[in-house]
This record gives C-alpha cells, structure tokens and sequence, in this order.
C-alpha cells in the first residue's frame, strides 16, 4: 500500500494510506489499503490482494487502538455481515 501510495504521488495524484482491519471469511487480521483522488472523489484499492474496490469487509480503525481494546478485554466483536 505505502509503495502504491509513494508511486501516485510521484504521478501527482493525490493519495494516503489506510489502515485498519480485512475481514476474509471468518478471519480478521490488520490491514492497510490506498485512497487516491480521481478528480473528483476519493477511491479506495487494495494493491496488496489486487483489489480495484474496497467494501465493507474494510474496516478503517487504528490498529493501536483496537488492540489496546481487546488487550484490555473491552473489544468484542459479536458479527461482521457484508453487503454483497
């Protein structure tokens, strides 16, 4: 993701990084995914599955953040459902 985002602003495409979590199935593990601007709006892709979309299975938080919560026993996850 951080090269992706490097190449497209060397392109002069306004891009960052995303972070948070990938939920494939029944895993969920840390994640980091490309935002760039087409022109119009951002778009979201995920260059390290080869995703030219990202859904709902995308979920931006600080990684920091949700592992301090489950270190702490205050982070539950109870279901993740997809919009397919």
């Amino acid at each position: 993701a951080r090269v992706t985002v490097a190449l497209l602003r060397a392109a002069g495409v306004p891009a960052e990084a995303r972070e948070g979590f990938l939920v494939t199935g029944a895993d969920l593990g840390a994640h980091a995914w490309v935002a760039y601007h087409d022109g119009t709006t951002f778009r979201e892709v995920d260059p390290t599955a080869g995703r030219a979309e990202v859904d709902a299975g995308y979920i931006p938080s600080s990684v920091l953040t949700i592992m301090g919560l489950a270190a702490l026993g205050e982070l539950r996850i109870t279901e993740v459902t997809r919009g397919d």
